[in-house]
């Protein structure tokens, strides 16, 4: 059995994440994604949008993934766990988590290429290198002759540039420029109805 692990603040999610998402259980051929909201985010300077509103957009980002994955045999789950821990969320313990709800799987850790170089800031970085297999997405901007000792030998996911950031997409939404081609139609409705991002129609 395959497992895969997708995290992220997704704050917000946008359609670099959903195409990484497809990628990912078509490419490796996965019998599960969870994909997984950051909760308290210990490598985050700045505060994150309320949970109940990440996990929100998340569903609905994810919700074609949801549907389209089922038809070749892979769940893809919104996983809400590091949402509902009061410490710090770390791969690692959602990662042991994992592991004793799929007992023997084959795991695998998915991260956009910006990640994958501060691999070795991840709490038990090398333990998350013995448990799973890591899966790196390229990302536009990021230079490609760049090396990380601590990541090893990892998969390259074949999505194309992974060449967007949610904080892109913050400040935009912040200047009152058109999203509508940076994320989902349901995630930009959601921001509009609540106001996120400070959002003025």
């Amino acid at each position: 059995m395959k497992v895969g692990l997708f995290g992220g603040a997704f704050d917000p999610p946008h359609k670099m994440h959903v195409q990484l998402a497809q990628t990912a259980t078509e490419q490796l051929g996965l019998d599960v994604l969870h994909i997984v909201p950051t909760g308290l985010a210990w490598h985050k300077t700045g505060e994150l949008t309320a949970p109940v509103h990440r996990l929100q957009m998340t569903r609905l980002a994810f919700a074609g993934v949801v549907s389209e994955a089922r038809l070749t045999g892979c769940d893809v789950l919104i996983d809400e766990r590091e949402l509902n821990r009061p410490e710090p969320s770390y791969t690692i313990h959602t990662l042991h988590e994992l592991q004793a709800q799929y007992g023997g799987a084959e795991f695998f850790v998915v991260m956009g290429e910006d990640q994958a170089q501060k691999f070795q800031t991840w709490k038990n970085h090398d333990e998350i290198r013995q448990l799973a297999r890591l899966v790196v997405a390229k990302r536009a901007g990021v230079a490609h002759q760049w090396h990380n000792e601590a990541l090893g030998q990892f998969i390259a996911l074949r999505c194309g540039p992974f060449e967007l950031s949610a904080t892109q997409v913050r400040e935009a939404i912040g200047r009152g420029q058109d999203v509508s081609s940076l994320i989902p139609d349901s995630v930009l409705g959601y921001i509009q109805q609540q106001g996120l991002y400070h959002f003025t129609s």
